[in-house]
């Protein structure tokens, strides 16, 4: 039986300060065999010199991550960026929450930034999906509130495809029979890749509701609770989000690295 693994997503709605020893801390990583072009890696400098995972790695574990709705995504990282002088874009939220929204989507690497939002499951090789077991976040703010009609439309066609391939609206989860959560068996892993070259998301979809279409609209009679067979992330002992426990995260891998740097001179 495989050895259990995490990995997580920079931003997202859950950190986890502390982690069972039985359980591997992929931390914020990226699948690769080598390091990758640093002019296509969208994430933070410090995970692409500390967390590469191989395949040879990979194959070890049975690896589980967590998504969470881009809508709640990117409200939380307004949030946090708001409340914290040395967050990455405090100043740019503090211009509000459309301005950044309008930042986000029109800048490559930084994360998030215009590319596709969960690039991390995918290897840099080959595109193939490498996570094991998709967990679905729960939405905990009431960011409803904070989009105007316009906003809404930007998310929409901006990351229509991480919408439509996790299951999710502006008002929460949705279910239909090609989502890529909960267990990934060969039929999910086969059916969707990633181009990290061209940032492009190739995926297998019998609904009406194709990718390259410019906006995802779903039927209001879609909208259902967390589907039966997804575990939230909840189950999985998550702590909730919280800017306090991220700061802290961050800094604690600022300090790894600053200590790898200073052994390596």
């Amino acid at each position: 039986m495989k050895k259990f693994a995490l990995l997580q997503v920079p931003n997202n709605t859950i950190v986890i300060p502390e982690i069972p020893s039985e359980v591997k801390d992929f931390k914020h990583g990226y699948f690769a065999n080598s390091r990758p072009d640093k002019n296509i890696f969208p994430g933070h400098k410090k995970h692409y010199h500390r967390y590469m995972i191989t395949n040879e790695v990979a194959e070890l574990y049975e690896i589980h991550t967590v998504v969470n709705n881009p809508f709640y995504l990117l409200y939380n990282y307004y949030k946090m960026n708001f409340a914290y002088s040395g967050a990455k874009d405090h100043q740019i939220a503090h211009k509000g929450f459309d301005y950044l929204l309008n930042a986000i989507v029109n800048r490559e690497l930084e994360f998030p930034s215009k590319r596709f939002l969960f690039w991390q499951f995918f290897s840099f090789e080959d595109g193939c999906l490498m996570v094991d077991y998709i967990h679905r976040g729960m939405d905990g703010l009431n960011y409803q509130e904070a989009y105007t009609d316009k906003m809404v439309d930007l998310v929409e066609d901006n990351y229509g495809t991480e919408l439509l391939v996790f299951g999710y609206n502006f008002h929460g989860f949705i279910d239909t029979p090609d989502i890529i959560v909960g267990e990934i068996d060969e039929v999910k892993r086969a059916s969707i890749a990633y181009d990290h070259f061209t940032d492009t998301v190739n995926c297998d979809v019998e609904t009406e509701s194709a990718l390259s279409l410019d906006r995802l609209e779903v039927n209001e009679e879609c909208l259902l609770t967390e589907p039966e067979g997804t575990a939230p992330a909840v189950e999985m002992g998550l702590e909730p989000f919280t800017p306090e426990s991220l700061i802290e995260f961050e800094e604690e891998l600022d300090k790894e690295l600053e200590d790898i740097d200073d052994s390596s001179n």
